[in-house]
């Protein structure tokens, strides 16, 4: 059983999922998860965006990539940095070194 499906089953009423191929989400979101995924994209930097452009207002996207040495976190932290993302994503992005293995199994 996948993920989304056990997750599916607790049948909360506010709670709805989508899987979708990011290069082709649309809609709005108040909440965009990607595990594992971003560092696949071809251009990191237009899919995060894409992904941003998709959240509703106070909306966030939550996204785990492998590496703190990925061109995505790189990317992020330096964004996060300066103008006019510096405001946007303040006290919005953490930075956490990656696990070992035994941290992950955890």
């Amino acid at each position: 059983k996948s993920m989304i499906e056990a997750a599916m089953e607790t049948g909360h009423p506010r709670v709805h999922f989508h899987v979708a191929d990011m290069a082709e989400v649309s809609g709005e979101y108040d909440l965009i998860f990607s595990k594992a995924s971003l560092q696949f994209s071809g251009d990191q930097i237009e899919m995060t965006k894409k992904l941003y452009k998709c959240l509703r207002p106070g909306g966030q996207l939550v996204a785990q990539v492998p590496s703190m040495n990925n061109p995505f976190f790189q990317i992020l932290e330096s964004a996060s940095r300066i103008e006019p993302y510096a405001n946007v994503l303040e006290d919005n992005v953490d930075f956490f070194p990656p696990l070992t293995p035994q941290g992950y199994s955890q």
